[in-house]
């Protein structure tokens, strides 16, 4: 007895000790265990009231930060604001200025996927001597409107934010939204363009006859605007459109459009090696940067998690072919998007923990039994 008696006792003072220690440890306000009260002074507050308290607060208070990021309709759905232009002095159709007495100066944000497209359409171009690529820095705390800022002043017309460099090249100032990517007349100090489409266009049309890649060509026009128009809205768009969802119903459309989208371009993928035939044209462009980001960002970020990229053969082939070609590597840093996703895009991610995988050799490493091939001369 008196055995059993120092065991009891000393049990207890161990979990004594177990208690204080657990009390050292951040356990936030204790709102269950203060209203909950206890056994002799109950508290007519249930823990079921205070839990569904906190989820309709907490759920209420997050879906007003993501209207505020990305504007909803009534069902929950993601409506991308309609913000680009193009100066009608550029616009399609008018004579094309000699590239030898011109320059130009593109703006982009390495996270931006329609900045993407467009510096990819520089590179393959060949367009490095003509067009100068100017990077910003998406951060919404030091920019004046919008989030991209410059780390140092801009090296062309000295502004500090894109807000500014809007302002300084429309007379009046400038009202509208300022995005990226930009494309700007240096000499004359205009805008040209800030839809990535139409400056991939006009980027294509300098160099029109004097290389043998042809971004838009004339014979596949309607195909290729049909395409694109699938490629942006099933998964361009798509992907946004599930990540800023804020209903279960508006989520599971846009998840039932992406991966439509994408079991199409891997039927296309599976007879072609590129999405219109044997050449590359602007719709490669416009698909490649979303599935560049898709394993590593948009399928946990966004929860675009039922199938990834390397799920798809065909397509996640087609990726590997793109990324290997010369120049298109330096076009993207997955490490430095990644964590402007996850710390910008704070509504989506309060913890601001960002994840470490998976690498761009993860994405790029396919199934064993994935067809090699040598990196393409896509300008042949």
């Amino acid at each position: 007895s008196l055995s059993l008696s120092s065991s009891s006792s000393s049990s207890s003072r161990v979990k004594a000790r177990g208690d204080e220690r657990e009390g050292e440890n951040n356990r936030g306000f204790g709102l269950l265990e203060i209203l909950g009260g206890s056994q002799a002074f109950p508290l007519p507050v249930s823990q079921s009231v205070v839990v569904k308290g906190s989820k309709l607060a907490w759920n209420e208070t997050w879906k007003t930060m993501v209207r505020e990021l990305a504007p909803q309709d009534k069902r929950g759905n993601y409506q991308r604001p309609k913000s680009g232009f193009t100066s009608d002095k550029w616009k399609r159709g008018r004579p094309r200025l000699d590239v030898s007495e011109t320059k130009y100066v593109l703006y982009v944000g390495n996270a931006c996927p329609w900045c993407h497209r467009v510096s990819l359409a520089v590179v393959l171009l060949g367009l490095e001597n003509c067009v100068e690529l100017v990077e910003l820095t998406d951060d919404a705390e030091r920019a004046s409107r919008g989030g991209w800022v410059f780390d140092a002043r801009d090296p062309v017309y000295g502004s500090r934010d894109l807000r500014e460099l809007y302002d300084r090249l429309s007379p009046g100032g400038f009202i509208g939204r300022c995005t990226a990517p930009l494309l700007v007349h240096r000499r004359d100090k205009s805008i040209v363009s800030n839809f990535s489409p139409d400056i991939c266009r006009f980027l294509n049309s300098l160099t029109a006859g004097t290389n043998n890649i042809n971004l838009f060509p004339q014979k596949l026009d309607g195909e290729l605007e049909r395409l694109a128009e699938d490629v942006y809205s099933n998964i361009n768009n798509a992907v946004y459109r599930a990540g800023f969802s804020t209903s279960q119903g508006a989520y599971s459309s846009a998840i039932s459009d992406l991966y439509g989208g994408l079991d199409r371009m891997e039927s296309i993928l599976e007879t072609n090696d590129f999405l219109l035939g044997d050449k590359v044209t602007a719709v490669d462009l416009y698909l490649l940067p979303t599935v560049l980001r898709f394993d590593a960002i948009y399928s946990t970020l966004f929860k675009c998690c039922g199938r990834r990229v390397v799920d798809f053969p065909s397509l996640h082939r087609w990726m590997r072919v793109l990324f290997s070609v010369e120049g298109v590597e330096g076009t993207f840093d997955l490490e430095s998007a990644r964590k402007s996703y996850y710390t910008q895009l704070f509504p989506l991610n309060p913890s601001l923990i960002i994840p470490t995988r998976p690498s761009m050799l993860d994405v790029l490493q396919g199934p064993k039994n994935e067809r090699e091939f040598s990196p393409p001369n896509i300008r042949d």
